[in-house]
């Protein structure tokens, strides 16, 4: 079978290819940089599409971005989003592409939910944080499109609803990056600074819910290779809930020589607690990786490729 991979230079699309060039993989894989395949220019899909012929589409790209950009970019993060995402599905559609998975984000779920954990049966009950209205309706749009070509051109077209990921590959740029890539790399910068101190402002109750890029990875292959029995439109890949401040200490203990302040200033959203239900009962021998043991390798990676990390 013949995959379509769109964001594979991304952190997912990195950790993703590491996967099958270290386990192998029998299917053929297609990994287009954005100057191949500009997902904002239909004509360039509908071209690459036709000549490439893929049998499976894996979308991973977007225009994404921590709490700062999605404040301040949310007209560019909404259109480019949507752009890509009706772009993409348009041509596959054309070309027969049937099958494939398309990544949302748990930061699309309703701001107050009647109830948590919200399940993905919940996704668009009521509005998002408006922290990040514009990127999460985009990724909502997709949602809503991927179930209306399922009904009206009989396409398979699933989603997956990944927690806050973390991995190698991440963006650390300050400005745009998420919380996990921008504490190590302050704590870093802090830690080889004269003052040695970091002051950390965020909510003292908020609460995120972890996963690595390596776990979504896996799941995404096992999905692929399994995806004739797949029978879910839309599947939450979330870990489990910790405070942000525990990621902070946790962070920490890496850079012993560090001083650490918390302000109490939470500008996103304070929670966005989802069911892993479905998840642990799909793949239910699965071994989710251990934060910790993710701590050290990634803040090992961070230090040892320095110059060369996205920023």
């Amino acid at each position: 079978m013949k995959i379509l991979v769109t964001g594979g230079n991304g952190m997912l699309g990195r950790n993703l290819r590491d996967l099958i060039n270290s386990a192998g993989d029998e299917n053929s894989w297609l990994f287009p940089r954005s100057t191949e395949l500009n997902l904002l220019d239909i004509e360039c899909v509908d071209k690459y599409i036709k000549e490439n012929k893929p049998d499976f589409v894996l979308h991973l790209a977007a225009n994404v971005g921590g709490l700062f950009k999605n404040l301040k970019y949310g007209v560019e993060l909404f259109r480019e989003n949507i752009f890509m995402n009706e772009n993409l599905l348009e041509c596959c559609n054309k070309y027969n592409v049937e099958k494939g998975i398309f990544c949302c984000s748990t930061c699309i779920f309703p701001n107050e939910p009647k109830v948590y954990p919200m399940t993905e049966e919940m996704m668009i009950d009521g509005e998002p944080h408006h922290s990040n209205s514009g990127y999460a309706y985009a990724k909502r749009m997709l949602y809503v499109q991927c179930q209306n070509y399922n009904k009206q051109y009989n396409r398979k077209y699933i989603c997956i609803t990944p927690g806050n990921m973390y991995g190698k590959y991440d963006n650390f740029n300050l400005e745009d990056c998420h919380v996990f890539p921008a504490l190590i790399r302050r704590f870093y910068e802090a830690s080889v600074g004269e003052e040695k101190k970091i002051e950390i402002k965020t909510g003292l109750q908020s609460q995120r819910q972890f996963i690595s890029a390596v776990d979504v990875g896996k799941i995404i292959l096992m999905m692929i290779n399994n995806f004739d029995n797949v029978d879910y439109t839309n599947i939450i890949l979330a870990g489990d809930e910790i405070y942000i401040t525990e990621l902070v200490y946790k962070i920490g203990k890496l850079f012993e020589n560090v001083n650490i302040k918390i302000i109490d200033d939470e500008k996103g959203q304070l929670k966005k607690t989802c069911s892993n239900k479905l998840l642990k009962e799909k793949f239910n021998n699965f071994k989710f990786s251990d934060l910790d043991d993710d701590l050290i390798e990634i803040t090992k990676w961070y230090k040892n490729n320095i110059f060369n990390v996205r920023l």
